[in-house]
């Protein structure tokens, strides 16, 4: 644990994804659990996924409407809505041996999830016009320990980092003098949600200083995370998350590949040459206070 912390900036803006590549919900406060962000119980990031009849992931690239899918969790009620269809509503499942069901992201496999049932597998492929599922993830831990060849390769990374459904790690922050920066490159500007973020943190000194970060911390007494890698940046962010459309000509992905920069370690820098980097991917360290939009920021280098 760090013993020297810098503030570096504080907390804009928070996000939760409550399904996996679909609208994202802000909140002004939430509680930094080791699966992500929480809000309550079933108020939690990713913590249900659509999958198609082989368990295995459906994205937003295959299906850009799915960013206008968006879930609101009331105690146990879920209600689903989406253009076209209207609205559905279903309880969270609860742990019944026909209700379990395995379930599968970039190759790896969660073995204990729960069927959210039939009437919402109807409404989600009646919206996407393909067979698909809703799968949600019950208990508090990660079911994902295996890492791949490539996260392997960041001696930062730890299986405690990995969440529910998310791609990396269950935190991914993003700052505002970074995507300014990256605005000043683009016809068209973007926002944070074509990132995903988990946190924005605003009023950094430069634009991508994280990148810099081996250790954040935020509020006095809230919670600790370490770095686990940089976020390396792939076709999601093309589709712009108001109208469910490409960007035309690939962008900011497109831009992000030409502002190749010198990350702080010349390993790190090795891994990540080829790709387009934009956030950072955090794993939670030390829980602490709740986390809320205003919360100052600390740093402190690996």
């Amino acid at each position: 644990m760090p013993e020297r912390w810098v503030k570096v900036g504080t907390v804009s803006e928070m996000y939760i994804y409550p399904i996996k590549s679909c609208r994202a919900m802000a909140v002004p406060e939430a509680e930094a659990a080791p699966l992500g962000l929480k809000v309550s119980e079933h108020v939690r990031d990713r913590v249900f996924m659509v999958v198609d009849s082989k368990g295995e992931l459906v994205r937003m690239t295959e299906f850009p409407k799915m960013v206008f899918l968006t879930a609101t969790v009331i105690g146990q009620q879920v209600l689903l809505s989406a253009p076209e269809v209207g609205d559905i509503t279903f309880c969270v499942p609860e742990d019944k041996a026909e209700l379990r069901r395995s379930c599968s992201l970039w190759g790896e496999k969660v073995k204990f999830t729960l069927d959210c049932g039939p009437d919402v597998s109807d409404w989600l492929t009646k919206y996407l016009g393909k067979r698909v599922f809703l799968c949600y993830h019950p208990g508090e831990q990660t079911q994902r320990q295996k890492l791949t060849e490539f996260q392997k390769r960041f001696w930062t990374f730890s299986p405690k980092d990995k969440g529910t459904f998310q791609d990396e790690t269950s935190y991914m922050l993003t700052t505002q003098k970074s995507l300014d920066e990256l605005n000043t490159k683009l016809a068209t500007p973007v926002t944070h949600l074509s990132f995903r973020p988990s946190l924005v943190v605003a009023d950094t000194a430069e634009a991508f200083a994280e990148e810099k970060w081996g250790f954040v911390k935020v509020g006095e007494n809230g919670p600790v995370f370490k770095v686990s890698q940089p976020c390396l940046r792939c076709k999601l962010t093309t589709i712009d998350p108001e109208t469910g459309k490409y960007h035309i000509k690939g962008e900011p992905l497109r831009t992000l590949h030409h502002m190749k920069r010198k990350l702080w370690n010349a390993e790190m820098d090795e891994i990540c040459r080829k790709d387009a980097v934009f956030g950072i991917h955090l794993g939670l360290l030390k829980e602490g206070d709740a986390v809320k939009v205003g919360d100052a920021v600390y740093a402190a280098v690996m």
